[in-house]
């Protein structure tokens, strides 16, 4: 900083002392000046701007004074004091009558410390410094008497349900482990927050007592600090417990409508309505997912009055039967989410381009050339003028959707093909010399069409180094390869790689290509589907369900052998949390391949039971015709 002012007196000094003549020049010095100045202020003060790092906040419970064969113990809880979590593994410090005391929280974030105590009242606290996550917390002091009993008490609280008016909060008491009718105040408050006095209640001599909490009493949806509290008397000390209890509130779609029936390849799908919460109060800033088979397509933030609407491309859906549903799936866990019965449609093949529009285009070529030829032979400008008038309305008028080819998917059917898609170049661009050295465009995802960042391309040209790049935060690449024909891949992690070639130089054509990728957890669902698909009650449920509904399904069928192992399989590499490798592919392979024989050998063994029956039947019915015939053979000998 001193230098930079230091910089701006001299500049200042030298344009002060500057001619008429240089006047200009003494300006610009001192206005750069200004700019260093201000440049160096800002530095210092982006480097001294304090970093601030906030943690989650914690909470410390102190469950008493127990007495024990060696003195006393302590036992304590620390938790996370939004989410009830427990801390594991987290380093505190106990005081007892000013001494401190380490200890660490085990697998529940629950600790205990033995001490030799003597017998009389002494001072216990607890406090834990935080951690590179979590926020510090300390517990008030307890004065604690030995030769005086510890209650133990339990709370237990259901979550309160969307439409229900009140939960029961059920509480129980003991000493030496035995059922104490004890006098309890219960106190209720917002996490963080202080705690109010809610009701009393004394508990029976089974040292039980239930209590109803009314929705209205409680307030807003949510999660609540409840603690029970045991004053404690001359013979038994204090004692107090404390849960945490849910409130849910539910939501419900109002005025929501979905398309139905047939929907063109170019059309917009559109879904609007409302979402409305408890006491129909509208629901203001929540999102609302448009999905189709387990796939989100669009998404909406709610406004002051719980509307919304959305509007995604029809070709999104790829073509075939889909079914639509509004979702609402909200993060907090106290709010209950709601999804819309599913509406379903029929999505169009894409048309080709009609054959005459290309007849329009030649015949138009060919009156321009007719028109020029004219305009040089002297027979005026008006007929130039007029066909290129008829041109411009011709060119401005939309084409038709040009068709591609089709991939499916395993989850919503009928995609864009995976790999290399190169651009197509300007009629003009297709007559010149092929010079262009550069290779561009985007990589997307096969089946929502999102760009991927992060794909690593590489181009190994059959003489000389290899080319690579990345891709930016939108899915684009660009870069400038050696003449030569060129072997191309596409790999990103989660992602089968896609092979394709290039031969450069090009006439434009390598210009805003479009690399396509199918995930690897598309493909094993895909794999999974052939095993599958014979296992569902009815056939059109293939475009209806999630993957998680198909899963949860061949689940409820108790899949024994190879069928529970491919489940088992898929289930991890599908949805878990880690990503998978492109190379589970061969061991997803050799599962349904496995399934697949196992399956086949079980309709084999049932044709053969079928077969067997069937003889058996025969059998026993000729022997019957056969009974029949000797029983009338013997009753005519006798007549």
């Amino acid at each position: 900083m001193r230098l930079g002012v230091a910089t701006l007196a001299a500049l200042a000094t030298l344009a002060t002392s500057a001619t008429s003549a240089t006047l200009a020049t003494s300006a610009a010095l001192a206005t750069l000046a200004t700019s260093a100045a201000l440049a160096t202020l800002a530095t210092s003060a982006a480097r001294a701007a304090p970093v601030i790092t906030v943690g989650v906040r914690t909470r410390l419970e102190l469950g008493g004074l127990v007495p024990g064969p060696r003195g006393a113990r302590i036992e304590g809880r620390l938790i996370e004091l939004d989410t009830g979590a427990p801390l594991i593994d987290a380093a505190l410090d106990l005081q007892v009558d000013g001494v401190t005391y380490p200890t660490t929280t085990g697998a529940d974030g629950r600790f205990v410390l033995e001490l030799a105590l003597e017998r009389g009242e002494h001072v216990i606290g607890a406090g834990f410094g935080g951690s590179g996550a979590h926020g510090p917390a300390t517990v008030a002091e307890l004065r604690l008497d030995l030769a005086r009993a510890t209650p133990t008490l339990e709370l237990d609280l259901a979550p309160l349900e969307p439409g229900a008016a009140a939960t029961t909060a059920t509480l129980r008491a003991r000493v030496a482990g035995a059922p104490t009718a004890l006098p309890i105040v219960l106190e209720v408050g917002a996490p963080g927050g202080m705690l109010d006095r809610f009701a009393e209640v004394t508990l029976d001599d089974s040292g039980q007592a239930r209590l109803e909490l009314a929705r209205d009493a409680l307030g807003d949806a949510g999660l609540h600090r409840v603690r029970a509290v045991f004053a404690g008397t001359e013979l038994l000390n204090p004692a107090s417990v404390e849960a945490q209890l849910l409130v849910r509130a539910g939501a419900r779609f109002t005025s929501a409508t979905l398309p139905s029936g047939d929907v063109a390849w170019g059309d917009t799908i559109v879904a609007r309505g409302a979402l409305l919460g408890e006491a129909d109060a509208p629901v203001a800033g929540a999102t609302v997912d448009l999905v189709a088979g387990g796939r989100t397509l669009a998404s909406a933030t709610t406004d002051a009055r719980g509307g919304f609407a959305l509007r995604v491309p029809a070709r999104r859906l790829g073509a075939g039967p889909r079914a639509l549903a509004l979702d609402y799936a909200p993060a907090a866990p106290w709010l209950v989410g709601v999804r819309t019965a599913p509406a379903h449609v029929v999505v169009a093949e894409p048309r080709p381009v009609p054959t005459r529009y290309t007849v329009a285009a030649l015949a138009l070529t060919a009156l321009v050339v007719a028109a020029v030829a004219l305009a040089r032979a002297g027979l005026g400008l008006r007929l130039v003028a007029a066909l290129l008038r008829l041109l411009a309305a011709l060119r401005d008028r939309p084409p038709a959707p040009h068709a591609r080819p089709h991939a499916r998917s395993a989850t919503t059917g009928p995609v864009a093909e995976p790999g290399w898609e190169s651009s197509r170049p300007g009629l003009l661009a297709t007559l010149r010399r092929a010079v262009d050295q550069t290779v561009s465009g985007v990589v997307i995802d096969c089946v929502d069409e999102t760009p991927i960042a992060g794909v690593l391309l590489t181009f190994q040209p059959a003489v000389g180094p290899e080319g690579a790049v990345r891709t930016d935060h939108a899915g684009c690449f660009t870069l400038e390869l050696a003449p030569g024909m060129h072997r191309g891949e596409a790999r990103a992690h989660g992602y089968i790689t896609a092979h394709f070639s290039a031969a450069l130089p090009h006439r434009g054509e390598l210009r805003g290509v479009r690399v396509r990728l199918v995930l690897v957890r598309e493909q094993v669902f895909a794999l999974y589907r052939e095993v599958a698909l014979p296992l569902l009650p009815h056939p059109n449920l293939v475009g209806i369900w999630t993957p998680r509904e198909l899963l949860t399904h061949v689940r409820a069928l108790a899949p024994a052998g190879a069928l529970a192992t491919l489940t088992d399989f898929v289930e991890e590499a599908c949805f878990s949390p880690r990503i998978p490798d492109e190379a589970v592919l061969t061991l997803a392979r050799v599962h349904v391949d496995t399934a697949l024989r196992e399956q086949a050998g079980s309709r084999h063994a049932a044709h053969g039971d079928a077969r067997d029956a069937r003889d058996a039947r025969d059998a026993r019915d000729a022997r019957d015709a056969r009974d029949a015939r000797d029983a009338r053979d013997a009753r005519d000998a006798r007549g």
